[in-house]
């Protein structure tokens, strides 16, 4: 059975991928760069003058008025970070957001890239919902766009269009296989009618991939870990499960509502996925979450959970593509050690079991495994999509610069090497910074 399963998902991600060659459609587009980084306002400027002249070459081209947004954007952030040095140069940089947008609508009206930004400007709620609508009938191109959307039926509880979108996103073939991989195993050690809590990310369109775009896992029901800590009459969970919030327990009286709900009253099992944004969620409730590998089971008594850690190791689990991966691809919105890096936390533990019990072939097999997953994931290697080489060629030229600037003592940037912190948790020496993770 999960030869079978392991060929269906092969096939799947290898049979979209042809057709998306075919297609001549970008599969996993990478935005050149949107986040807030240390580097000083000459860097901004740098990047906003050359994506500019980029934008003069062709007014057309959609990508690189993204990237000259993106790029003015971090300007304006870097700028109103410290605003008081200068308010009257954070008002400017705002007024040219909108002289941007406004000359993408007459260059790339129409487009995700020009409603994208028009929606970040407009304030008034009516006309959002105007922009949103145009958004949603534009044609999806990308992961990003099918997150995008499905975010938008996600908040307005919309499982119909979530249905409907995820069949045709999964028809499209454009997301990160390893993803894929990842969220089939967090799901595939899960008891039947499982109740797997999350909070609001990536995770949560992966799984309505694999639920209804694929059709596996329909007795998991995710719930989100807001309504459990704050069950309101107006939930949509509460609603389905015809339960009156009103009858269940104070917050006081428990600790969280909802998981008494359904770990005490209807003696279902509940786990909490690791791929979670809130850790502090997680550390209020550590004493009673046991870790079975890519997921925290919780159990008010403490039971035999490596026995189950072991069995996801050993059965449960398609662990192949971590070795060698099936095929080359990296997500737009995350990539590398910060999501491969789980399995390293997740089966440190049994890790050091196989060296403690004499069982040297798992112990090997095992730590073969987690050392190839951090090799690959922090070390040079070919990538076959050209936007991810040229993202990766920026940020080794930003950090490159940040380095420099250090030297210099013009900024002070505090950076971690994660791949020792890594190597540490492989090689059976505890470090703090990860400690919380292994919970029991």
């Amino acid at each position: 059975m999960k030869q079978a399963i392991y060929l269906l998902l092969f096939l799947v991600g290898l049979g979209h991928t042809l057709s998306a060659q075919e297609q001549k459609t970008e599969p996993l587009e990478v935005r050149l760069l949107d986040d807030f980084l240390p580097v000083d306002i000459h860097w901004y400027q740098a990047q906003k003058d050359a994506w500019h002249a980029e934008v003069k070459k062709d007014k057309k081209n959609e990508k690189a008025w993204e990237n000259y947004w993106y790029a003015c954007n971090a300007e304006y952030q870097e700028a109103k970070f410290m605003w008081w040095k200068d308010s009257l140069r954070v008002q400017k940089l705002q007024k040219e957001q909108h002289i941007i947008v406004k000359k993408m609508k007459k260059c790339i009206p129409g487009t995700r890239t020009y409603y994208r930004h028009l929606l970040e400007l407009e304030t008034d709620e009516e006309k959002r919902e105007l922009i949103q609508q145009k958004i949603l009938t534009v044609k999806r191109t990308s992961e990003r766009d099918y997150i995008y959307d499905l975010t938008y039926y996600h908040h307005q509880k919309d499982m119909d269009k979530i249905k409907e979108l995820s069949r045709e996103w999964y028809d499209s073939g454009l997301f990160s296989n390893s993803f894929l991989f990842y969220f089939y195993n967090e799901c595939s050690g899960l008891k039947k009618g499982a109740i797997l809590v999350s909070d609001l990310n990536l995770g949560t369109y992966y799984r309505y991939l694999l639920q209804y775009g694929i059709g596996l896992f329909k007795d998991v029901k995710v719930v989100d870990v807001a309504d459990l800590m704050n069950p309101t009459p107006g939930s949509k969970l509460w609603q389905e499960m015809g339960v009156d919030v009103q009858t269940l327990p104070d917050a006081k009286a428990v600790r969280c509502p909802g998981l008494w709900y359904f770990a005490e009253k209807q003696k279902r099992p509940v786990y909490y996925t690791h791929f979670f944004y809130r850790r502090d969620l997680l550390e209020e409730l550590k004493d009673s979450l046991y870790s079975e590998g890519l997921v925290f089971r919780y159990s008010s008594k403490p039971y035999n959970n490596l026995a189950a850690m072991r069995k996801n190791f050993e059965q449960n689990y398609l662990l192949d593509y971590l070795r060698q991966p099936l095929i080359e691809d990296q997500s737009y919105f995350s990539s590398g050690i910060h999501i491969l890096g789980n399995y390293i936390i997740a089966f440190s533990p049994l890790l050091r079991f196989y060296q403690m019990s004499g069982d040297k072939n798992q112990y090997i097999r095992l730590k073969s495994l987690l050392q190839s997953i951090l090799d690959y994931s922090t070390t040079p290697r070919r990538i076959a999509n050209v936007e991810m080489n040229k993202y990766i060629k920026l940020m080794n030229a930003i950090f490159a610069y940040m380095d420099e600037m250090n030297e210099k003592g013009e900024i002070t940037v505090r950076k971690k090497d994660t791949r020792k912190e890594y190597q540490k948790l492989i090689d059976g020496v505890d470090y703090d910074a990860i400690q919380f993770f292994d919970m029991h």
